[in-house]
């Protein structure tokens, strides 16, 4: 091989590997830590209620949950002791967003619809690139007729919007059939998504509230780091294997 080829060969395996190393850097490195907002969105098709963690309406003095309560019954037409609570929990390697209601009717009002969501963003699992979601869903009724209905919907949002579901899983449907007490569970199926920044984790729930029933549900929603190559080290590798390639090719045309 001659001087110039072997220079020209080795500038630019430098400059891939290079590339390649401070891409992985890049992409593996954790972001600067932003604030989180963890809130939960009621609405009933005519009136809205939004409470922010240790904000006004939260009965949690607990930073990380949120519990709505007695703010519930000012808006909407609901009976004592309905509740709705979320919390978020982190760990280096996975997330996880729970949120659990119960909405009691009010005797003399007609059935309800509402729409329960809670959401955080500016989440960030520091380990690995990939991240692997999976859900579970519990909905359950009490002396509730049909055609009432509870739909659980739970995923991300690669945009870091609140409330946002850019992604998500097969959404859950129980339907009440008027049995004194009913449920139904399911899990998802899960996904998997490439991030490179902050995301938020959101949770939907649709449900009817009959006026002498109860609705309640469940929801867990996890990401962790899965158990995959990342892009950025195939990259790394790959560039490796181009440049091993490219000179042992040179060699053996040296030779012959």
């Amino acid at each position: 091989m001659h001087l110039r080829e072997k220079t020209l060969l080795g500038a630019a395996c430098k400059s891939i590997v290079s590339v390649g190393i401070l891409g992985v850097l890049a992409l593996s490195a954790p972001l600067a830590s932003q604030a989180q907002v963890l809130q939960i969105t009621i609405f009933d098709g005519t009136n809205t209620l939004v409470v922010v963690d240790n904000a006004a309406g939260d009965s949690s003095p607990a930073s990380g949950i949120v519990t709505v309560d007695t703010a519930l019954t000012g808006p909407f037409a609901l009976g004592a002791n309905s509740v709705v609570s979320s919390s978020f929990s982190q760990t280096a390697s996975t997330s996880s967003l729970t949120t659990a209601g119960t909405l009691n009717g009010l005797a003399g009002s007609p059935t309800g619809s509402f729409t329960v969501t809670s959401s955080i963003n500016n989440v960030n699992v520091p380990t690995g690139l990939v991240r692997m979601f999976s859900d579970t869903s519990t909905v359950a009724f009490q002396t509730t007729p049909a055609p009432n209905k509870g739909t659980d919907t739970n995923g991300v949002d690669t945009s870091n919007m609140i409330n946002g579901l850019s992604t998500f899983d097969t959404p859950f449907t129980f339907n009440a059939t008027g049995a004194a007490t009913e449920s139904g569970s399911f899990n998802g199926p899960g996904f998997i998504f490439l991030n490179t920044g902050n995301f938020a984790i959101t949770s939907k729930t649709a449900i009817n509230v009959f006026a002498t029933g109860k609705s309640q549900w469940t929801t867990n929603s996890v990401l962790s780091a899965a158990a995959v190559p990342e892009p950025g080290m195939v990259a790394l590798f790959s560039s490796l294997a181009v440049c091993g390639s490219m000179v042992g090719l040179r060699r053996l045309r040296r030779k012959k």
